[in-house]
């Protein structure tokens, strides 16, 4: 596998990744600020690791929700504790 492919990791099928849509990231991020207790749990035990975004910015919200849930209930997590994290 080239180097280029191993960087993709979960998102690699066959020789081509995955498509992606900056707007379905953008979706479930706001699923996990606006209902948190809902929604954070479940999306972290679906997407475990940080490369099912595509988008940068979203893969740096998603580990900080990730750490954050380490660290916390999931109800404690609001956009002050992910700004401030």
């Amino acid at each position: 596998m080239p180097d280029s492919d191993k960087r993709l990791g979960p998102l690699l099928t066959g020789d081509r990744p995955l498509p992606a849509s900056v707007n379905a990231e953008k979706a479930v991020l706001a699923c996990m600020l606006l209902d948190p207790e809902q929604a954070i749990d479940v999306v972290l035990a679906r997407l475990r690791v940080e490369e099912c975004f595509q988008y940068p910015p979203h893969r740096r919200l998603y580990t900080a929700f990730n750490e954050l849930r380490a660290d916390m209930a999931p109800g404690r997590i609001d956009v002050v504790t992910l700004h401030a994290r």
